[in-house]
């Protein structure tokens, strides 16, 4: 991601509705919150991408990549996967 002020940075967050938590980390610098993620499982929803519910909140940037995995992934894969990105976009 390139931010309208063209800072680039890597993002990746992590959610977790039976445990209440969310973590939000950008460059390396992690951000975790522990409110309520809701009940139930994660459905077949629309991923909104750059916009709240596609309709307010818009991303004002450049998306250079996306990586969406469908499956829990260890702390080791988290970290492969931000440090490719990281290359990519130069900041690694």
């Amino acid at each position: 991601i390139t931010t309208s002020l063209g800072v680039p940075l890597v993002a990746s967050a992590v959610g977790g509705i039976s445990e209440d938590t969310c973590s939000l980390k950008i460059n390396g610098v992690t951000a975790t919150s522990v409110t309520d993620q809701g009940t139930g499982t994660y459905g077949n929803y629309p991923l909104y991408i750059g916009a709240r519910a596609g309709t307010s909140y818009f991303f004002n940037g450049r998306l250079y990549g996306l990586i969406v995995r469908g499956a829990q992934s260890s702390l080791s894969q988290i970290g492969a996967t931000e440090l490719y990105m990281k290359k990519k976009v130069g900041i690694a």
